[in-house]
């Protein structure tokens, strides 16, 4: 009996998610597109519909499915605590091509992926099971970017395809392996840029709202590191973020005017509230005051021997207080003493 065939565009995206994730609660198998290509969607957890999964996709059963999440929080859940590394990759390619292996909490490895589909996610999502979802071929053939190839192979084998409505890129995710040193096992479309972010460190500096004291300090050690470190300007990654922040806020127009008698433009500064994605992905956390410190630490506590307290590079026990409201006097002071420690940051780099 052939499955049903659900078209993107011409059902209501409510029935298809409501249908599809039924069905995958059910322990049955349901054809799902992604950015790249059809995959084949079960249970993880059900035998019965893993055993079948294997027949059908005829692929030896020494070879792992990797695991399709809705967001990176069940990364969090599933994975053991990774390097900052790892981190950036989920905050620079989830949702998107890539698939990281990794050593999970239990001590086995994982591979896991956040597809750049919508309707797809909310289906994993709704479905309240783990997803395990192969390519929809047969094991050694091309994956399929048309549904019809699908079909013609699977249709009387799964019961449901849901289909994207147009061709997919029919490129496979890049496989990276981190618990084999970042191996990677399949190269795909973003192999370069996962290769070049995987060699960097990243600095995060740390305020209130992300307007002044971290702008400060975040342009100022880019500046340094251009003029002073040139052969780390590309393997250094310095951002600030707020622990109060309002997301795409200008930076204060005083904070603009002391950086730029520096020669340095800030104008185009957008706020960005902190978040443990930026945290767990920093090798580096430098906070303005004491408060900041405890706030950070609050949202991850495996991050201490990452953060510190920008006085531990001024060699003072002091907070650099927010001048907001102060006046140009207030930034001036802010300015040379941030701009003393991030010499001495740059130094350390």
């Amino acid at each position: 009996m052939a499955a049903e065939w659900l078209k993107i565009g011409e059902e209501r995206p409510e029935e298809i998610i409501d249908k599809a994730s039924t069905l995958l609660r059910r322990g049955k198998i349901v054809i799902l597109p992604t950015e790249t290509v059809y995959g084949l969607a079960a249970d993880r957890d059900n035998p019965q519909t893993i055993r079948r999964l294997y027949e059908i996709k005829k692929r030896p059963l020494n070879k792992p499915f990797t695991l399709h999440i809705a967001d990176a929080k069940s990364f969090y859940y599933l994975a053991s605590p990774q390097e900052p590394y790892v981190y950036r990759l989920i905050e620079k390619f989830w949702p998107g091509p890539l698939t990281l292996i990794v050593e999970g909490k239990e001590g086995k490895k994982i591979g896991m992926r956040n597809p750049n589909f919508p309707l797809t996610r909310q289906i994993i999502r709704r479905s309240g099971v783990w997803v395990v979802m192969p390519s929809a071929n047969l094991s050694g053939e091309a994956p399929a970017k048309e549904a019809e190839e699908v079909f013609s192979v699977f249709g009387n084998k799964v019961d449901l395809v849901v289909t994207a409505g147009h061709s997919l890129k029919g490129i496979s995710s890049t496989i990276v392996d981190i618990s084999a040193g970042n191996k990677i096992i399949r190269r795909g479309i973003i192999a370069a840029a996962v290769e070049k972010e995987v060699k960097k460190r990243r600095v995060l500096f740390v305020c209130s709202g992300n307007t002044c004291r971290s702008v400060i300090a975040e342009y100022l050690l880019r500046e340094y590191l251009n003029k002073r470190r040139p052969q780390l300007k590309d393997k250094v990654e310095v951002i600030s973020a707020g622990v109060f922040a309002i997301d795409n806020m200008p930076a204060s127009s005083l904070a603009i005017e002391v950086l730029k008698r520096e020669g340095i433009d800030a104008a185009l500064h957008r706020s960005r509230r902190l978040s443990p994605l930026l945290i767990k992905g920093s090798d580096l956390i430098i906070v303005m005051e004491e408060k900041h410190k405890d706030i950070v630490a609050s949202l991850d506590k495996d991050i201490h021997l990452r953060l510190f307290h920008i006085n531990y590079f001024l060699k003072e026990k002091i907070d650099i207080y927010d001048p907001l409201g102060g006046g140009l006097e207030a930034y001036e002071e802010v300015y040379s003493l941030i701009k003393k420690a991030v010499e001495n940051i740059g130094k350390k780099l």
